[in-house]
């Protein structure tokens, strides 16, 4: 493992070329060498989240699942010398099992499996996507037929050149790799709310008139399923993604979906928070001073999915 006075703090150099995050808002290595392990309370509010979720979701017959997309640094163990352990296996999921909560994905495995990780970037690479989006998409109406469709359409446009992630791009001179990309082609049209700065209140529509089932998909989540969104709007005609870490009922209501994902990096474990404290999604831009610019086609596409009341 390397490490020298140019590596940028919180920035960890593996075997083979790949870049961990190790410090961070949630000051990574710490959280996962057990040196500060989570808040004690959150595995319980976390547990109670999904409870929650679950009922609120099974009484308007909408499926439900969560997903904890699982730390680089634990996914690819064998390419750095720390001493790691997965945070939501050791602390998440015992009180997931008392309560006796299932249809939770945490497709460690799969991900570890492909190395689908980019070297240069904390998220997944086009075969961690694939991995990703397959162990999500288990014990729901997509068929096996269908995920090898997607494959098959992924193995159409994938191709080759150099990337330079969001690990990369600290370094002077920027590091980059040489790695596939591509998403499934079609004519799918995927749009935002135009804000201008910021994670929370981000809002991405998604339509694709050629996707296999005529299905709303509703998420909650954070970069990595906004990663892909392009993959399950292959399998889902119509995607509302909002970016935040609670689950807002009222937009459920709204929309009306079939199906509802929540997810977050493994990372964010670090602390829970009940969904009691969400504020009203929209009001995001304004508690946070953050400007938004839609466009008059995601306002067309936001009025055709949020005038259908369940």
């Amino acid at each position: 493992m390397e490490r020298s006075v140019n590596t940028p703090a919180g920035i960890t150099i593996g075997k083979d070329g790949y870049l961990f995050l190790t410090g961070g808002n949630h000051d990574v290595i710490k959280l996962f060498t057990g040196e500060s392990p989570p808040d004690e309370r959150s595995p319980n509010i976390y547990a109670n989240n999904i409870i929650n979720r679950q009922r609120f979701c099974s009484a308007r017959d909408i499926t439900y699942k969560s997903v904890v997309f699982p730390e680089k640094l634990q996914a690819l163990r064998e390419y750095h010398d720390i001493e790691v352990e997965s945070v939501y296996e050791k602390h998440y999921i015992p009180a997931l099992e008392r309560n006796s909560i299932s249809n939770q994905s945490y497709p460690l495995e799969p991900i570890k499996n492909v190395l689908g990780f980019f070297k240069t970037d904390t998220h997944l690479n086009l075969a961690g996507m694939v991995a990703a989006t397959k162990s999500i998409l288990k014990d729901t109406l997509i068929s096996n037929n269908d995920i090898e469709s997607y494959i098959r359409a992924i193995n159409q446009c994938a191709q080759r050149g150099a990337f330079c992630g969001d690990l990369g791009r600290k370094f002077e001179p920027k590091i980059e790799e040489t790695a596939e990309r591509g998403r499934p082609c079609g004519k799918q049209t995927i749009l935002n709310n135009g804000m201008q700065s910021g994670n929370d209140g981000l809002m991405i529509l998604a339509e694709n008139p050629e996707a296999l089932h005529d299905v709303k998909l509703l998420i909650f989540g954070d970069s990595f399923f906004r990663q892909l969104i392009p993959h399950l709007g292959y399998f889902f005609k119509n995607i509302i993604f909002l970016r935040t870490r609670y689950f807002h009922s009222d937009i459920v209501k709204s929309v009306s979906p079939s199906i509802v994902f929540s997810g977050l990096a493994e990372r964010y474990l670090s602390r829970c928070y009940s969904d009691e404290y969400a504020n009203n999604f929209f009001a995001y831009p304004y508690l946070k001073a953050r400007s938004i610019d839609p466009s008059e086609q995601f306002s067309k596409m936001f009025t055709a999915l949020f005038s259908q009341h369940g």
